[in-house]
């Protein structure tokens, strides 16, 4: 029999990833007679060209954030001290992730920054995310061929050693400017979902666009409250209000689709249904072990001690990887609708 574990852990919550607002997702406008004067986009045209504009943001966050994380976290699994660096003394060297190629999305930055409306601040937050990108994968690149081939073993470390403050310089420059751009992006996006939302409430004609926007919002709601989970700020009776309303919309969403079996969309509604439901687990499960205390057993401690707290239902790093799984599939429905 397992002996339950105090939860001993520290959790900083990784970037989520957001979800894409297609600009095709808002509603066509009117057509302007031919000889009128073009008018300042307002309302839904703006929102359109706006959310066109940080689609290629958001392809960004979700492709390399959560990833470029890892790879220092990675880093970090095996060195004992992360101000001394590796020492070459250390039993087990795993290296760190090779980072995946950028050139897609920095060009979907670089055409984003002509594209109205002008946006400065960020603009200039997207082109410092790939400047310090570059500048990381560079180093990075480096540094996991270093540990791939094993060259540690023939110059006792040395190189990892001098390379070390650099990683960790360049891990801590990309933090912060992807930490600016994700809030930015995130403030920028609520303000469509809220304005979106407002637009197809009440509309039969639109009732699947509503149940599913009203589905992620309500998704989004839970993560933003789990900040301060393990800790004595945590709003538990907030947060289980949150799983209540999500489940609430969770089960609107899920009969709607229901109905709906046969259409061409199908498939890709049922897989965001199927991660949407997974998500509501492990919310309930989140609730539920925080409740408790988080006494995890011996074996899912192995888990999170190793940094694979996502293995472990109940650990918040479960529940923000179930939320990624659930934004990509509903990304990945709005894409074919």
């Amino acid at each position: 029999m397992n002996q339950d574990c105090e939860p001993g852990f520290s959790f900083s919550a990784w970037p989520l990833s957001l979800i894409l607002m297609m600009a095709s997702l808002f509603l066509a406008p009117p057509l302007a007679l031919a000889d009128e004067p073009p008018a300042r986009p307002a309302g839904i045209d703006a929102d359109r060209l706006l959310a066109q504009k940080i689609s290629a943001y958001i392809d960004c966050i979700n492709r390399h954030s959560n990833w470029t994380m890892g790879s220092r976290e990675r880093y970090l699994d095996w060195i004992k001290d992360a101000k001394r660096g590796p020492t070459g003394r250390e039993p087990v060297i795993y290296g760190l992730y090779p980072l995946y190629d950028i050139s897609d999305c920095r060009a979907g930055i670089e055409k984003a920054a002509n594209l109205p409306p002008a946006y400065p601040e960020i603009e200039q937050s997207a082109a410092a995310w790939v400047e310090a990108f570059v500048t990381l994968d560079s180093l990075v690149a480096e540094a996991n061929r270093y540990y791939e081939l094993e060259n540690y073993k023939d110059d006792k470390m040395a190189k990892g050693k001098s390379m070390h403050p650099q990683l960790m310089e360049a891990f801590e420059r990309f933090d912060a400017a992807n930490n600016a751009l994700y809030g930015q992006v995130v403030t920028t996006q609520d303000g469509l979902a809220e304005r979106r939302l407002q637009r197809l409430a009440g509309d039969p004609a639109l009732e699947r666009e509503y149940l599913f926007a009203l589905l992620n919002d309500r998704a989004k709601q839970i993560v933003r409250l789990m900040d301060s989970v393990g800790t004595k700020s945590f709003d538990r009776d907030g947060f289980a209000t949150a799983v209540s309303e999500y489940e609430k919309a969770y089960f609107e969403a899920d009969a709607y689709s229901t109905q709906q079996s046969g259409q061409s969309k199908e498939a890709f509604d049922s897989i965001m249904m199927m991660m949407a439901l997974e998500y509501l687990k492990s919310a309930k499960s989140l609730m539920r072990s925080e409740r408790g205390g988080f006494r995890f057993s011996a074996g899912e401690r192995m888990f999170i001690e190793d940094g694979s707290g996502e293995m472990v239902e109940g650990h918040p790093k479960h529940l923000v990887d179930r939320y990624n799984r659930f934004i990509d599939a509903s990304n990945r429905s709005s894409r074919h609708n």
